[in-house]
C-alpha cells in the first residue's frame, strides 16, 4: 500500500517534552506528521485491546475511536472549513484556523472514524492470528495513506504505550523505528 514510507513513532510519559520533538519534524518538508496524539492504538478497548482479546480467545470489546468518534467535532471541522473567513468570526471557536487545514482534517477524520470501525469488525472476526495482524497492519496503513503528501517518512505522535501491547505493536507498525523521550520535567 504505501512502500517505502517509513513509520515514526514518538512516545512519551507526561510532561517529557515528546510534543517538542513532534513540533521540530513538522517543519521538515520529507516527514508528514498524523495531526494529534494517536490513540487508537493504545487506549483501553481500542485496536492494541482488540489484538490481545482475539489472540487470547476471549471476547473481543470494541470501544470508540478516542480520535475520531465525535461526529460533532468533526462536523465543526468541516463547517469550519466550507465557512468563509469573512463570515466566521475570530471570536468564534476555531476561527483562528486555516479552513484549508480545517477542512482536511474534519474530512480526514472521517475517514480514520470509518476505517477505525472496519478494523475493529474484521478483526472480531477474524479466523488466524496472521488476518488479525493483517488488518491492523492495513488500518495503519490506510491512516498512513490519508495522511501523507509524497513524504518517506510519517509521524505518529503517542500511538503506543512503551511497555503496553509489546509483542504486538511491532507487527502492526511495520518499518518504524520508536522514539522515546523520558526526562524529569521538574
Amino acid at each position: 500500500m504505501n512502500k517505502g514510507i517509513k513509520k515514526i513513532l514518538v512516545c512519551g510519559y507526561g510532561w517529557t517534552g515528546s510534543t517538542a520533538l513532534i513540533d521540530m519534524f513538522e517543519e521538515y518538508k520529507t516527514i508528514s506528521v498524523i495531526p494529534g496524539e494517536f490513540d487508537d492504538f493504545k487506549i483501553p478497548g481500542s485496536v492494541g485491546d482488540a489484538i490481545v482479546s482475539k489472540l487470547n480467545n476471549q471476547k473481543v470489546e470494541v470501544g470508540p475511536s478516542k480520535r475520531s468518534d465525535s461526529r460533532k467535532d468533526i462536523m465543526q471541522f468541516i463547517l469550519r472549513g466550507l465557512v468563509p473567513n469573512a463570515l466566521w468570526p475570530k471570536s468564534f471557536r476555531g476561527g483562528s484556523i486555516d479552513r484549508s487545514f480545517s477542512l482536511k482534517l474534519g474530512v480526514n477524520l472521517l475517514k480514520e472514524r470509518t476505517l477505525y470501525n472496519k478494523c475493529m469488525n474484521d478483526i472480531v472476526s477474524a479466523s488466524s492470528e496472521e488476518e488479525v495482524f493483517e488488518i491492523a497492519t492495513n488500518w495503519i496503513d490506510s491512516i498512513v495513506n490519508i495522511h501523507v503528501n509524497s513524504t518517506p517518512f510519517v509521524v505518529f505522535d503517542q500511538p503506543i504505550i512503551y511497555d503496553c501491547h509489546g509483542d504486538y505493536w511491532p507487527k502492526v507498525f511495520n518499518d518504524s523505528k520508536l522514539i522515546v523521550v523520558s526526562r524529569n520535567p521538574l
